[in-house]
């Protein structure tokens, strides 16, 4: 941080970059990110030393990474799984890279979420991070900008210029945990039936919800639980006061005891292994038929 900040100064001070201030009002839950633009001179720069977008790269970085209990990259043994997991991703990376993938940047929603909000259209690349130095556990596909916007954004992205269409796979973990006991959530409570609704909480309640048993999924105990899920919904601009997750909670378990043995058990991530999977058979199979999709 404090080296880039001296990059910015030294480059404010002479004129190559115009910088704007961000500030954040507490009261409100408003603000504004800090701004900064090249100026007319640094662009000369690129032409009096010839530069070009093919002067531009990134270093190529594997994608297929391990983190250990403690969140941190570590190395991995290299096994035929993780050359097949590689080329799976690089040849995703690579189909994506042949297509345009854009949102209309003159449209109100999409400007209106760009003045308050840094995204990194460079980065359209995918990674699978693997947790909990296993690659049994996590493996989800992280990178590229598009999953970084909100659902109205998202909703506005074209490939190729043609409209996309974004398919919900509705409390998914939940259906996932039914099937470790051999049952069929849609069978015992109806196709339409939504496990993040509860008695004596609205459809505005619903991702709060929502969030809040994920992070009982991936917890290894219930210590804290309500300040770790206040803070994550704080993060996230969803926090509502005078809520009971315990609750919540209570709630779910009289609804779902046969699966109440797996909160609290840090099956979050094992579950995330089992979703990552779909996610790769259906990537394989798009890498196929030559149809760029997103994850």
């Amino acid at each position: 941080y404090k080296p880039l900040m001296n990059v910015i100064q030294a480059l404010d001070e002479i004129d190559l970059v115009e910088t704007s201030v961000g500030f954040y009002d507490k009261k409100t839950q408003t603000g504004k990110r800090s701004r900064i633009r090249i100026t007319m001179g640094f662009e000369e720069l690129f032409s009096d030393y010839l530069i070009t977008p093919s002067h531009l790269h990134k270093v190529p970085i594997d994608p297929i990474r391990m983190k250990d209990k403690s969140k941190k990259l570590v190395n991995y043994r290299e096994t035929p799984l993780t050359r097949r997991m590689r080329t799976t991703v690089r040849s995703y990376n690579k189909l994506l890279s042949s297509a345009e993938i854009s949102i209309p940047f003159k449209n109100t929603i999409v400007k209106d979420y760009l003045e308050n909000n840094i995204v990194d259209f460079s980065n359209n690349t995918y990674h699978r991070i693997f947790n909990d130095s296993s690659f049994n556990m996590g493996g989800r596909f992280y990178g590229p900008w598009w999953q970084t916007i909100n659902s109205d954004l998202r909703k506005l992205i074209t490939i190729n210029k043609q409209k996309t269409v974004e398919l919900d796979y509705g409390s998914l973990h939940i259906h996932l945990l039914y099937s470790k006991e051999g049952l069929n959530y849609h069978t015992l409570f109806g196709s339409t039936a939504d496990p993040y609704l509860l008695k004596g909480y609205g459809k505005q309640y619903r991702d709060i919800i929502k969030r809040a048993f994920l992070i009982a999924l991936n917890m290894k105990t219930k210590r804290n639980y309500a300040q770790t899920v206040a803070y994550v919904l704080r993060e996230q601009g969803i926090f509502k006061k005078n809520i009971s997750y315990k609750d919540m909670l209570s709630q779910f378990f009289t609804l779902h005891p046969k699966i109440k043995k797996y909160f609290f058990t840090g099956v979050g991530t094992e579950l995330q292994y089992v979703d990552s999977c779909i996610t790769e058979s259906i990537v394989i199979r798009m890498i196929k038929m030559g149809i760029p999709v997103l994850g």
